[in-house]
């Protein structure tokens, strides 16, 4: 009895010893299966924070491309404004040529060309309310005093001899 007991015994501690080894090896299995979980949630928890940047980086994405085209139809619209104002100058100096020649000829007090200085008035009231200034040009007057300077000189010459 004292062999089966013994054996009794041995097979106690060896099914222990299995117990201990099958118990280390399922904490080691847990403790593995957690640190997985453990990465598996930071992973994710990355994740969901570029989820969340994404929008924002499209927004500011958007918003620069709005920018860069609202700059880009500013700059055609001043150019396209620049073209038609320089053309419209061009009628304008019609106008003030045809008016000069009106008032040489004393025909201001006629009813007739009323029409025409009420379009200049609408030109430049127009060009007024669009800020563009007219710059007018004095080079004729430098002409003139050349031409009176070169009459004086000859002049001179001639009193010389």
């Amino acid at each position: 009895m004292e062999k089966s007991i013994k054996k009794k015994d041995k097979k106690k501690k060896e099914n222990k010893k299995q117990i201990k080894k099958i118990k280390k090896q399922e904490k080691k299995k847990y403790l593995n299966t957690l640190n997985k979980i453990y990465n598996v949630n930071n992973s994710i928890s990355k994740i969901k924070k570029n989820i969340k940047e994404i929008p924002l980086r499209t927004l500011a994405y958007i918003e620069n491309i709005k920018k860069e085209y609202y700059k880009k139809f500013n700059k055609i619209k001043r150019e396209k404004k620049k073209f038609f104002f320089e053309k419209i100058l061009n009628v304008l100096t019609n106008i003030n040529k045809l008016i000069s020649k009106i008032s040489k000829l004393n025909f201001k007090d006629n009813p007739k060309f009323q029409g025409i200085f009420l379009i200049q008035k609408n030109f430049l009231e127009f060009l007024k309310k669009n800020k563009i200034k007219i710059n007018k040009k004095k080079k004729k007057k430098k002409k003139k005093k050349k031409k009176k300077k070169k009459k004086k000189k000859k002049n001179r010459k001639i009193k010389k001899k």
